[in-house]
């Protein structure tokens, strides 16, 4: 069973790891750039 269910897991695992990655490090990169506006601005 643990074989069968693993592929499947996997792609969940892919699938919930890139909604992360979009919901946390997307803010971050766009939080990065706009700070180095301001600090060009200085």
């Amino acid at each position: 069973m643990v074989g069968v269910a693993e592929s499947g897991d996997d792609f969940t695992k892919f699938s919930t790891i890139s909604q992360w990655f979009q919901t946390l490090i997307h803010p971050l990169i766009q939080q990065c750039q706009f700070s180095q506006l301001i600090s060009l601005d200085v």
